[in-house]
């Protein structure tokens, strides 16, 4: 496993480079090493770059995420969780998205952990062990990854350069953040509840969302905002460069 502080310095390498497929796959391969995964996906909310077919599949059917979200939740506010550490192997592969997606795989033990931003979730990170015979992840692989997923937040939304596609009519924050939650696989409850709004609220946003963007579904809106990128201009992409800049002279600095 590579340390932590040289992973750190890996990711700040590739944070100016123009192609996207490199900067996501030199970010997973150091977090692979980081924490001794076979495989990683580091997926952003917006776009779903590179999302594993388990992933999409899992975020859009309701049947696959609510059990694990009921079990994760409280694991969630954390940042993320070992999937071994919140309920047995048996009790984890009775859970839809495992025997149906997952234990083909061969999947071992996963971490999830969340990427955010300011406070606000705008990724994903999925290290995986593969094999019968694997080691499980343990609480130190956890906390190892924790020490770069804010690194990794940072440099996603200040990564968000390119303006929106042509065509597409300007949402309201609050109409994005619902769109969002949307293509996340969210019920409007569930959006009602992470908002602090009512479910009518909701729904009307939703319709102004629709209405905007021309769609007249979930799935069909997800189709749409996969490839959509925020502005330059956005002040949370500003304030990730700052953050970015930080990380950059701290870790010049001599140890």
């Amino acid at each position: 496993m590579t340390d932590v502080r040289r992973a750190v310095g890996r990711v700040l390498e590739v944070l100016d480079e123009d192609d996207d497929a490199r900067f996501f796959g030199e970010s997973e391969a150091t977090v692979r090493e980081l924490v001794g995964a076979d495989q990683v996906h580091f997926v952003p909310f917006d776009t779903f770059h590179a999302a594993p077919s388990y992933l999409l599949q899992f975020t859009h059917e309701r049947r696959l995420h609510q059990p694990l979200f009921v079990a994760a939740t409280e694991r969630m506010q954390h940042g993320g969780y070992i999937d071994t550490e919140i309920f047995t192997s048996a009790q984890r592969d009775r859970m839809p998205l495992y025997a149906e997606l997952l234990r083909p795989l061969g999947l071992r033990t996963q971490i999830v952990h969340l990427v955010r931003f300011r406070g606000r979730a705008v990724g994903v990170v999925h290290a995986n062990r593969y094999g019968a015979r694997g080691t499980r992840f343990r609480s130190s692989s956890l906390g190892r990854m924790r020490a770069v997923v804010h690194l990794l937040g940072a440099a996603l939304v200040a990564r968000r350069q390119a303006p929106p596609p042509p065509g597409i009519v300007a949402l309201t924050s609050r109409e994005a953040e619902v769109a969002s939650l949307a293509v996340r696989g969210f019920e409007t409850a569930q959006i009602a509840a992470h908002l602090g709004t009512s479910t009518n609220t909701v729904r009307n946003q939703l319709h102004a969302v629709f209405r905007k963007l021309g769609v007249y579904s979930r799935l069909e809106l997800a189709n749409l905002l996969l490839g959509r990128s925020d502005t330059a201009a956005d002040p949370n992409v500003l304030m990730g460069r700052s953050l970015l800049q930080t990380f950059r002279v701290d870790h010049a600095r001599p140890t």
